[in-house]
Parts: C-alpha cells; structure tokens; sequence
C-alpha cells in the first residue's frame, strides 16, 4: 500500500529527512518549501515539489510540518495557501517543530476542531542525525494515531519517544530537554574555568573530555549535547570567556533563585537572565 504523505519544510533537517521519506517505495511524498534549490533537491531524491503547502497535501493522508517555529507552523497549516485548504478529514498532521507548549497545544485543539488529528512531535538530532534517520522524536498523541505512524517516524528516527497524549506535551519535552543541554554546556565552561585558574594544560583536559564516556546517568540527547560542548578540541571557545561565564552563571544561580527576576535589572549577560527566566517559570 502506498501512502500519499505531504511535506512543509526543507530546511537543514527537513530536506534531509523528507530526502529518506521520498525514498521509501511505499511512500509518496509530495512537499512545499518557499525555495526553489530545496524543491529541486528534493526532486531529485525522488519527492514531487508543489508550489503550496495546499497543492502538496492534496489528497494525502499524512502531512509533516517541519518549519522553524510556532508562528510558521501556524500559517503553513491555517493560512493563505495552507495545509487547510485541501485537507480532508482525518488528516493526521505530524509537527516536528521546536515550539512553545502553549502554541502546540493551541494549534492542536484547531485541528481537532476540524476533525484532524495532530501529532506534537518535535525532534533532537540535528542535521547529521537527519541526514542518517536515527533523530529522537518526542511524540505527544492519540496512541493509536502514533502507530499509525509507524511507518514515517521509522524512517526519519532511530528513537521514538512517546511522551503524552496531548498536544504541548512533546514541545514541553525538548523544551525541557534543551535546558539540559543547556546546563551540560555551561558546566563545560565551568569546568574549563577552573582548568585554567588551576593553570591546567587546557588543550590535554579538553582531549581527555574528548575520549571519556558521557556522565553516567546521561539522556541520549544529553550526552550528545555533552560530546558537543567539547567537540571543537580547543580551549579557544572556553578560555576567552570562562570568567564572564563562570561569573555570569553564579548570577544566574542567585538570579533565579528569586521569584521577583522578572522585574529587576540583572548583572548577569542577557544569556543568564534568559536562563534565570527559564528556571523561574520551570519551578512554578
């Protein structure tokens, strides 16, 4: 059986997991994207490029959304030339955007207003883990609809994550999980603060990071994100702001730890008070 599969996006990741779907002898993927370079890649991959998200989910089944963000996800499904307009019912709309909780669950509660169904399912891995179909999808759905599923997310993810049934649930597990890469990469800067005032040989510490194994108890995402912050193999990144970032991470702490930031002025870089926001609505 094949299924008709529409496709909004090819960016860096989008391309390169549509490029996998278009492969697939089972699946026909036609896909939209405001450049014409991606459109022809694409069809070169074996994929039908339209000129609208409108004109490529025309009878599909299954439509994916892999655009920047929430407001882009928003006009690609609802607006002028979208998704909407040739939609049928019993859609199933699979997000693999990075966006608010709140802008998912809202988007989600459209759909189901219109009698389709939408899979919140942003996704970690970057470009090479696109490039390779092992990305981490973190899906939040109608269980039944997720399987139903199977047979794209197979092709673009190596690990399926089935975190909730409700839309925003997904978005609030890479929400969450960014923070922790977040917090692997600042403790990277911490670390190579107190290499360099312990007057350590800061190239050989970072190529003992670079061989060790990533902190027991590491999510696959965050031990990636660990492998990253030393990946570079050189001090360069670290030592020419590891006072401000060990300096700006202690206000961060203390920041944080105070439910009135919100309104008082920080000492700390607008990257802390980002974190200090970020910590503060997390404890709520």
């Amino acid at each position: 059986m094949t299924h008709t599969v529409s496709f909004v996006g090819l960016g860096a990741m989008g391309l390169n997991s549509a490029r996998l779907l278009a492969a697939a002898p089972d699946i026909a993927l036609r896909a939209f994207d405001l450049r014409a370079e991606a459109l022809s890649a694409l069809e070169a991959a074996g994929g039908t490029p339209c000129a609208s998200a409108a004109q490529a989910n025309q009878d599909a089944g299954y439509a994916v959304v892999f655009v920047v963000n929430g407001r882009q996800a928003e006009e690609v499904i609802f607006g002028a030339g979208g998704l909407h307009e040739t939609a049928r019912p019993g859609l199933v709309i699979i997000s693999c955007v990075t966006m608010l909780p709140d802008e998912a669950a809202a988007i989600g509660r459209r759909c189901r207003e219109r009698g389709w169904h939408f899979i919140d399912a942003p996704v970690s891995g970057g470009m090479v883990g696109a490039a390779a179909g092992t990305l981490t999808v973190m899906a939040a759905g109608e269980r039944g609809v997720i399987d139903a599923c199977r047979f794209i997310f197979d092709r673009i993810c190596k690990r399926l994550m089935v975190v909730g049934d409700q839309a925003g649930q997904g978005s609030m597990v890479k929400a969450i999980n960014q923070l922790l890469c977040g917090v692997h990469l600042a403790a990277a800067g911490e670390a190579m603060a107190l290499a360099e005032r312990a007057g350590l040989d800061k190239q050989a510490v970072l190529d003992g990071w670079g061989r060790a194994r990533p902190p027991h108890g590491c999510s696959t995402t965050a031990g990636r994100a660990w492998r990253r912050a030393i990946s570079a193999r050189s001090p360069a990144p670290w030592t020419s702001s590891s006072r401000t970032l060990a300096s700006s991470m202690t206000w961060r702490a203390r920041c944080a730890s105070r439910r009135r930031c919100r309104r008082r002025r920080c000492r700390a870089s607008s990257g802390s008070r980002a974190w200090a926001w970020a910590s503060w609505t997390t404890r709520r």
